[in-house]
């Protein structure tokens, strides 16, 4: 396919960035579209048009949506608030159908049908219904819990101190998926609509719970971290309502992905210890523990 026959929205972001990256591997150039394009000109050397557009800006989607036949989109709730990830995921899709797009591939959160007091599970679920409404055909894949949010501000400090604190209880087995398997994913589902098209695709690619996740993050790292529960009460105040909301149903209900049922898409799922192997941040953390430390 042409360069200008597919369009991946947020490249210079986590999930954008990885559907660009699987796709260059591939070797399918498209449109990389950032809020700034300066973020991304990178991707022009793999032969990819670099655009700038906005989700709030339907003029500028329209612009870059046409003559695309085959559109990736990720929204995000964490700048504006989930009712601005709606009326941006809206903006989009009614773009990409005025301009003719056949195929759109949507990164939505898997549980949003499922947890409606999560603010930002919730507002995905109504952009996948929107897309519903549509003539377009749509895959919408359906993540959990990012491999890399242990390597987020939220995360990454306490680690560093030596003990993850989490409302997550520790007997609970919880579900990731690595960045890298997004992408593919993604990738896929854009080169292969007749494959993908029309179904809803939960990912995640291991299974474990805190405790366990640190202890091989000890490992890798070669420094010692531990594993503390923080209160359900506490973790209002630390991360807010909606966070708040979504660790109770972490705690309560959970992700339930058919891990195994994946295999038959032929792409790699990355494990935890995969991912850890190659994660930058977790070298950092060993060089930060210096010789001679033990593992707990």
């Amino acid at each position: 396919m042409d360069a200008h026959d597919i369009l991946v929205m947020g490249v210079s972001g986590q999930q954008g960035g990885a559907v660009a990256c699987s796709l260059i591997t591939r070797g399918q150039p498209f449109k990389a579209v950032s809020r700034t394009a300066s973020k991304i000109q990178q991707f022009s050397e793999a032969g990819c048009v670099i655009c700038e557009a906005d989700l709030s800006d339907p003029d500028s989607l329209a612009r870059e949506l046409e003559g695309v036949k085959r559109a990736y989109l990720v929204t995000s709730p964490f700048e504006m608030g989930p009712d601005d990830e709606i009326e941006q995921g809206v903006n989009f899709v009614d773009a990409a159908a005025s301009a003719g797009v056949e195929d759109i591939v949507y990164s939505s959160v898997s549980g949003c049908d499922a947890a409606p007091d999560v603010p930002h599970f919730e507002s995905k679920r109504i952009i996948e219904r929107y897309i519903a409404g549509t003539a377009m055909s749509a895959t919408i894949l359906r993540p959990v819990l990012f491999m890399t949010n242990f390597a987020s501000q939220w995360c990454l400090p306490s680690i560093q101190s030596g003990a993850l604190r989490l409302p997550i209880l520790p007997s609970r087995l919880m579900q990731m998926v690595s960045l890298e398997t997004i992408g593919d994913f993604g990738a896929e589902a854009l080169l292969h609509p007749s494959a993908f098209g029309g179904r809803t695709i939960d990912l995640a690619t291991d299974e474990l719970t805190m405790p366990e996740a640190m202890r091989l993050l000890s490992h890798a790292s070669g420094m010692p971290i531990r594993y503390e529960v923080m209160s359900e009460a506490a973790s209002y105040e630390e991360f807010g309502p909606d966070f708040a909301m979504m660790f109770h149903w972490f705690n309560e209900v959970g992700y339930d992905v058919n891990i195994t049922g994946l295999a038959k898409w032929g792409i790699e799922l990355q494990t935890y210890r995969q991912y850890l192997s190659g994660a930058s941040w977790v070298r950092n953390l060993h060089q930060a523990a210096g010789p001679g430390r033990e593992v707990a």
